[in-house]
């Protein structure tokens, strides 16, 4: 139901998923770009807006048993560069920026921004709050 950027294999060797190709810009701004022509479950199209708005929902969800928030601790910013580019800026690494970032990409499935508006009932109801 859901991708991520990056898939990990089984061993943990991390392979290529919607993002198709990964490259650093500089110490800590990495590029994605995405797989072309991909829908979402319901139909809705994968584009970098998808990718920023699930890294922003992610990470500002707290008291959830199952957040993102520590994988997402290093990223500062996550852009759209045109429809089917994203770019990844990290403050506080441990590996070298694409190691990282790929990282984080292989462990936050992206969401269609039209699902959240299905899911808010649910984590109102949880008492799962925005930071």
């Amino acid at each position: 139901m859901f991708e991520r950027l990056i898939s990990r294999l089984p061993g943990g060797r991390l392979v290529s998923g919607l993002a198709t190709e990964r490259k650093p810009l500089s110490d800590t701004l990495g590029e994605f770009k995405l797989c072309p022509d991909v829908k979402f479950h319901d139909g809705g199209d994968f584009t970098a807006d998808g990718v920023v708005f699930t890294f922003e929902c992610a990470r500002n969800v707290s008291n959830s048993l199952g957040g993102f928030e520590g994988f997402l601790r290093a990223v500062e910013r996550v852009e759209v560069v045109d429809p089917a580019t994203s770019t990844v800026d990290e403050v506080a690494r441990e590996a070298p920026l694409i190691e990282a970032a790929e990282k984080t990409m292989a462990e936050v499935p992206i969401i269609p921004i039209q699902e959240v508006a299905a899911w808010v009932p649910v984590i109102q109801a949880s008492g799962i709050t925005p930071n």
